[in-house]
């Protein structure tokens, strides 16, 4: 090979090459059997590619036969309706605490119980209530909301923020 920085093969080294050259009746050999083995190769990619299309149409029908509920799942059948899964729900909350309210309560405009909320304040802040209830009289209720949704709706307010750190009302802080 030569010296210099940049390798290479000349003529004159090529040619000294040794070449092994298998006969032609073992490049015959080696070709039936590389070809036999490729056929082979061939035929398992075959069947794989069957068994997956029959698998694929068979998780299909079993899809359709659930979802139409011509099927049902053995592990599933001691499963609650959505209806008993929400009575179980709201019996478990109830126990714990939890005050259940028809919807009607649910003011949708603001996303709260106004009654519930007016009922929370007037417990733990007695004073602060009295005192807003003497500046707002019956405008109160909607006073508070109209501000709680003032602080919630601001470019970088929240409910979560309002929560933490109260609203301020005339000169009473919430907290």
């Amino acid at each position: 090979m030569g010296n210099g920085v940049r390798q290479g093969l000349n003529y004159s080294e090529f040619s000294r090459l040794m070449v092994f050259e298998p006969s032609y009746d073992e490049q015959v050999a080696i070709a039936d059997h590389l070809d036999a083995k490729c056929a082979e190769i061939d035929d398992t990619i075959a069947q794989k590619q069957e068994q997956l299309s029959t698998l694929e149409a068979y998780k299909k029908s079993l899809i359709y036969e659930y979802v139409t509920g011509k099927r049902r799942c053995p592990a599933v059948n001691n499963v609650l309706s959505e209806k008993d899964y929400q009575k179980f729900l709201l019996e478990r909350l109830a126990d714990n605490g939890y005050v259940i309210r028809k919807a009607s309560h649910f003011d949708r405009l603001f996303a709260m119980d106004r009654e519930m909320l007016m009922k929370f304040l007037a417990d733990t802040q007695p004073d602060t209530m009295d005192y807003l209830r003497k500046i707002y009289k019956d405008d109160l209720e909607d006073t508070i909301v109209s501000f709680i949704n003032a602080e919630t709706t601001k470019a970088r307010g929240s409910l979560i923020d309002v929560l933490k750190h109260g609203i301020e009302i005339s000169t009473a802080n919430w907290i």
